[in-house]
């Protein structure tokens, strides 16, 4: 008999609950053939094991897909949708599972019966970490058995239905009028899509289980990146449509409208959908008319070119998705991000009345290059009035605190330059050599080198364009930087990585590198001094183990600099 639906279970290092949710598609009483296809996006852990043993148990029924390597969830379910030949197909997520037998059976003579439904969903519990549960789907909405695309939208006859209880009709997918892959995938973009397409019909029965662990893409997120997604996913559902229900999806903005300015979504507009975002515009500052965007001023030099404060002013720039001033003047800027300027805005001895300027400066990432009291001419004060996005490191946080008698536990911690491998795109890169060598400016033309004694290597010249330093950083296997920039260039493509000490030309000695390493979980390794030892072919390998940072690690960090970037 012909497979009459498909079951996708989505999964990524779930080996704590992937058995219980393939028992829970297993135990489906069905009159029907069906076939489960596991999307398995690369898993870490043991969770592949545990998929290898039931594909192997129920070969007629499960198809292991196993990626080689992590493609993230849009990919990942889009490949796995296009694979479908079946007239339905249901999607779980291998931390959830069903919890009625006959669920299936139900939903797909729903649709046998109901042609012009598109989907059917039914409600779901939700159970948190501390075993508490709570209903999907509450009893303050209008419940009904269908749901149509509505002319207005009223939160209070918009009944949510989640991912784990859906079951859709496959040929209602369009994929050459499909604007974006995110349609089919995230979870209310999916819910507007098939509603275009035919009726919600909705069952209020409990038959899945959510299980809320907060580590999720979205529920894993902070607050900020949870508004970021959830308004990035209605415009995103409004492009889709050709902006023909615009009302609609303007009034679920109004939700968000005192956590953002245009300019962060007229860029996500423009970068997707160019056309539809000119045709957008008008609408989105009626809407937002109470928006004031400020000038980024950021504070930059470009003394001797340096990779940090290029990287700065581009990483910003690609980021905020428009022009900044660049500002040399430590009393007119309003950003510093990247790099060790904190210590130019500390209050001069001799300058009892120091007039302070009115414009508040953010601090996004920075920190300071020397210890307390390094420069004897000031003092342990800011000339400017300041408001703390986020710190370089723990130390830098600490300070801070301490000046502004404040606590700081709220602020991103990390260099906002882990974010450049998101920038520059070196996934077509090459392997071509064992070791790429960084010297910091001061450190150029040094006799040290001599004491470096490597065959494959390549020196980086970090006064190249960021592009090149990049694409020269990713065809290297291991890095050795005395430029603190360089090693965290290296850090954000995960390749292991030492510092090496040439002289003691560095401002601060290693005050600022101790203040970036103070974000992960492992003291880094003691620093390469080649004033004292040189560096041999045989010892690259140990110093490969010795490096300790964790993929995991700097994507971490990456989504709290992206949050706190949202909030420049």
């Amino acid at each position: 008999m012909k497979n009459k639906l498909t079951v996708l279970i989505i999964t990524y290092n779930h080996e704590k609950y992937i058995e219980k949710c393939i028992k829970s598609v297993l135990e489906q009483k069905v009159d029907f053939n069906l076939i489960i296809n596991v999307l398995d996006d690369c898993s870490t852990d043991k969770t592949t094991d545990v998929v290898n043993k039931y594909a192997k148990k129920y070969p007629e029924k499960i198809k292991h897909i196993l990626r080689e390597k992590n493609l993230g969830p849009i990919e990942n379910v889009y490949k796995g949708i296009k694979l479908i030949k079946t007239e339905y197909y249901a999607s779980v997520e291998g931390d959830d599972y069903w919890c009625d037998m006959s669920k299936l059976q139900k939903q797909v003579d729903i649709l046998d019966n109901n042609s012009d439904c598109s989907f059917c969903g039914h409600n779901t519990l939700i159970k948190d970490t501390n075993g508490n549960n709570k209903i999907f789907t509450k009893e303050n909405y209008n419940i009904k058995k269908k749901y149509s695309f509505p002319k207005k939208f009223e939160s209070i006859n918009f009944v949510k239905v989640h991912i784990s209880s859906r079951v859709m009709r496959t040929s209602c997918i369009d994929f050459k009028e499909l604007k974006d892959k995110g349609s089919l995938i995230w979870d209310s973009c999916s819910y507007w899509y098939f509603l275009s397409k035919g009726n919600l019909f909705y069952i209020d029965e409990v038959m899945s289980v959510y299980n809320y662990s907060g580590k999720g893409i979205f529920s894993g997120s902070i607050e900020a990146v949870k508004i970021k997604m959830a308004v990035e996913n209605i415009l995103r559902s409004n492009a889709e449509f050709r902006y023909n229900y615009n009302n609609i999806f303007m009034e679920q903005l109004l939700v968000y409208k005192n956590h953002f300015n245009i300019a962060e979504y007229k860029w996500f507009l423009a970068k997707y959908f160019a056309y539809w975002a000119r045709k957008i515009s008008k609408d989105f500052r009626n809407y937002f008319s109470n928006s004031n965007i400020n000038d980024i001023k950021l504070l930059y030099s470009d003394y001797k070119n340096n990779f940090g404060d290029i990287l700065s002013l581009e990483l910003l720039t690609f980021y905020k998705q428009k022009p900044l001033i660049k500002c040399q003047n430590t009393k007119k800027s309003n950003v510093v991000f990247i790099g060790s300027h904190l210590d130019l805005y500390l209050k001069q001895n001799d300058k009892l009345f120091q007039k302070r300027e009115k414009e508040v400066l953010t601090i996004a990432g920075s920190g300071f290059i020397s210890p307390e009291h390094y420069y004897k001419d000031k003092k342990e004060k800011l000339i400017r009035k300041v408001r703390v996005l986020g710190a370089r490191g723990k130390i830098t946080k600490t300070r801070l605190e301490k000046i502004l008698n404040k606590n700081l536990d709220e602020i991103c911690l990390g260099d906002p330059g882990l974010l450049v491998a998101k920038y520059i795109d070196t996934s077509e890169v090459k392997k071509k050599y064992e070791v790429g060598i960084i010297l910091h400016y001061v450190d150029e033309n040094s006799e040290m080198m001599n004491k470096i004694k490597l065959n494959k290597m390549l020196i980086i010249n970090v006064k190249d364009p960021v592009e090149k330093v990049m694409k020269n950083i990713a065809s290297c296997d291991f890095i050795l930087s005395s430029a603190m920039h360089g090693l965290i260039a290296a850090d954000s493509l995960n390749i292991p990585n030492r510092r090496v000490i040439f002289s003691d030309k560095i401002v601060g000695g290693d005050y600022k590198f101790n203040d970036y390493y103070s974000v992960f979980e492992k003291k880094n390794s003691d620093p390469i001094d080649l004033r004292k030892i040189e560096i041999k072919e045989q010892d690259i390998k140990k110093y490969k183990e010795e490096y300790h940072i964790k993929k995991s690690e700097i994507k971490r960090i990456q989504v709290d600099l992206e949050s706190m970037i949202f909030n420049i």
